[in-house]
Formats: C-alpha cells, sequence, structure tokens
C-alpha cells in the first residue's frame, strides 16, 4: 500500500527527500513527551519520528536538516500555520512552517567554526547532528570536527572511534573545554525564525545549530492540548460513529477536517431545527 509523502529540500544536505505524515496516535504520545517535558525522551522521541517519516537516513543528518524535517512533519501532519493573538483578538501574527524552512534553504548556516586552542592548535567545530544539545562539555566538544597543528598531522575526530574520541576528549584541559564552548555560545551562527512585535508582547526569536534553540522550537511548533485531542476524538466516535482505531492512523490535521465537518453538520442541523420550529410556531 502506497502513502502519501511530500518532498523537502534539506538545508545543509542540499537533496530531496520525502517526508511522511505522523499520525494521530504518534501525535498523541508525543504530547505525553511534551507534558512530562523530559527532553531527553522528547529528543528520543523526535529522532523515532525522524527515522519513520524521513526517506533519508535520520541518524546522520546535520541538526539543521533534522529540524527541517520536523518542521515539514508539523506542516504536512498537523497543519502549516500557527496562529498567534492578543486576548482581544484585535492584534494577529501567523508563523507558516514552509516559510521558516525557505529561511532556513536562503542563509546556508552551519558553516563549520575554527577555534584556536592555543598559538599553534586550532579546532574545527561542526554543525552537531544531535537535535538535542546539553549543557555538558562533552557534548560541546562532540562537535570537534578536526584538531590541527603547525608542528603535526591534523586530527579528523570525526572519523575516531569512540574510545579513541573518549581519550582525546579526556585528554583536553578543562581550561580548554572552557573557551571551546564559550568559543561556540559567542560564534553562533543564528537566523531570525520571528521578529520581534512589542503588540503581541514577543522577543526576536532566532535559531542557532549550535544550542538548543532548534530543539526548544521544535517542542513549541508541535505542542498542544492533549484534553482537547481526547475530547476531539470522543466527539468523532460518539457523534459522528467514527472508530477510534480509524482515528488513530489518520493524520492529526485529518482529524481536524473530520470535526470541523461534524461542526459545520451540527450547526445546519440546528439551524434547520430553528426554521422548523420558527415555522410551526407561526
Amino acid at each position: 500500500m502506497k502513502f502519501f509523502k511530500s518532498k523537502l529540500t534539506l538545508p545543509i544536505a542540499n537533496k530531496t527527500i520525502h517526508v511522511s505524515q505522523i499520525n494521530n496516535a504518534e501525535f498523541i504520545e508525543l504530547q505525553k513527551c511534551l507534558f512530562e517535558n523530559d527532553d531527553e525522551q522528547i529528543s528520543e522521541f523526535f529522532e523515532y519520528l525522524l527515522t519513520k517519516h524521513c526517506s533519508n537516513d535520520a541518524v546522520y543528518m546535520y541538526n539543521i536538516d533534522k529540524f527541517a524535517c520536523l518542521l515539514k512533519l508539523r506542516s504536512i501532519s498537523c497543519g502549516d500555520t500557527i496562529n498567534f493573538s492578543m486576548s482581544n483578538n484585535e492584534v494577529q501574527m501567523s508563523l507558516s512552517m514552509i516559510n521558516v524552512i525557505d529561511k532556513l534553504n536562503a542563509c546556508k548556516m552551519c558553516s563549520p567554526l575554527t577555534h584556536k586552542i592555543s598559538s599553534n592548535m586550532h579546532a574545527v567545530i561542526d554543525c552537531p547532528s544531535d537535535i538535542f544539545i546539553s549543557s555538558s562539555q562533552n557534548i560541546h566538544c562532540s562537535m570537534i570536527k578536526q584538531i590541527y597543528s603547525t608542528n603535526s598531522d591534523a586530527i579528523d575526530v570525526f572519523n575516531l572511534t569512540a574510545s579513541q574520541r573518549q581519550m582525546l576528549f579526556e585528554s583536553i584541559n578543562s581550561d580548554v573545554y572552557n573557551t571551546i564552548n564559550e568559543f561556540i555560545i559567542n560564534s553562533s551562527q543564528s537566523v531570525c525564525i520571528i521578529p520581534s512585535n512589542e503588540a503581541l508582547q514577543i522577543n526576536e526569536i532566532k535559531i542557532s545549530p549550535f544550542d538548543d534553540s532548534l530543539f526548544e522550537f521544535a517542542k513549541f511548533i508541535f505542542k498542544d492540548d492533549l484534553i482537547n485531542t481526547y475530547k476531539m476524538m470522543y466527539a468523532l466516535n460518539s457523534k459522528a460513529y467514527i472508530d477510534i482505531m480509524f482515528l488513530n492512523t489518520i493524520a492529526p490535521v485529518e482529524q481536524q477536517m473530520y470535526a470541523r465537518f461534524l461542526i459545520e453538520d451540527t450547526e445546519e442541523q440546528n439551524n434547520q431545527l430553528k426554521k422548523t420550529t420558527s415555522n410551526l410556531n407561526n
């Protein structure tokens, strides 16, 4: 059986892949992870979704490309647009996932950074593959792609085994760790996703491949009200007699469409009942 898939051009890899929709059951599990606010668990679930729904091997993607995939998953599975408004609904703003992907493709982020460790030693820092970057020193140093010196051959860190990489990092003293971390923070390449808006009382939101801004933004675009999701499923099952098992297999955006149809049918029936009642009274 063939399923719907949507094309996506990865910003860094510059290759076209296919992305398929997440289903409602997966969306609900993601909401549970987001409710728990356990970043490691959320990261694992994001990786699961990427592996299952992207035609490319997500394990080896840069985190910017993974982020683009999550944006695409959100767009085709839950709807492309997120709307913002103040309580009085007079000030509104919308955010399109596709527009964010276009910004990533236009900015060409993720160029390797070169950090001077000492007078004759340098480190080339590359974009990580992990969508979630913890605050530990080891994670930051795992971004080191190469170490080269004027007095010796370059060391390609990415080609080392896990044990060799660990030995290398253990040989680096804490002062160097601190300078590398500070360099990454201060040199982070970033792109503005949401400009500041005084009316909506929000500050400018930027994302960078070298910190957790990608991960935090991904959590933001997927977070929804789990209770409302269950209420929607209950209404569709009890009022429209749609099987719960079927609802679990469709995408959240498709469930939203069924709910909209149910609301329209209910409103039409209510209007018809009012007309009938009015005619009888007359």
